[in-house]
């Protein structure tokens, strides 16, 4: 899935929160990252689709299925690996990319697929390593 999850201690703020569930097309909400590595943003986004891809893992050992939101938004790197979040504040998905083919549309992993993830990385308390990713 690529994404990571940080242990921030002393966050000045409360932690967002991840939805258990998928939610519906047509959903409106917002893309939040550091575009081009500047200052924060929180761009409009709607999810317009939802669908599995199926692809090559990143450390190129087999296929792998991923449970995806295309959304109608302006994504651009340093937005990657940022939240899609609903007009509620709660964590819908996690960016990953731009399209290559048509302008404002943009892909997020869905909460869904990451929750547990979200959740174990949660209960740990020990660092683990990025390990290595296929070139």
């Amino acid at each position: 899935l690529d994404f990571a999850v940080l242990r921030v201690p002393n966050l000045a703020g409360h932690s967002l929160v991840v939805a258990d569930n998928k939610v519906k097309v047509g959903t409106a909400g917002a893309v939040l990252g550091y575009p081009g590595g500047g200052p924060f943003t929180a761009e409009p986004a709607a999810v317009s689709n939802q669908f599995t891809a199926s692809g090559r893992d990143i450390y190129g050992r087999g296929n792998t299925m991923r449970s995806v939101y295309e959304l109608r938004a302006d994504v651009i790197p340093g937005n990657s690996g940022g939240p899609l979040v609903d007009k509620n504040g709660t964590v819908i998905g996690v960016i990953f990319a731009e399209s290559t083919t048509y302008q404002h549309v943009g892909y997020a992993l869905t909460s869904d697929q990451i929750k547990d993830e979200v959740n174990q990385a949660a209960a740990g308390n020990q660092p683990v390593g990025t390990g290595q990713c296929a070139e």
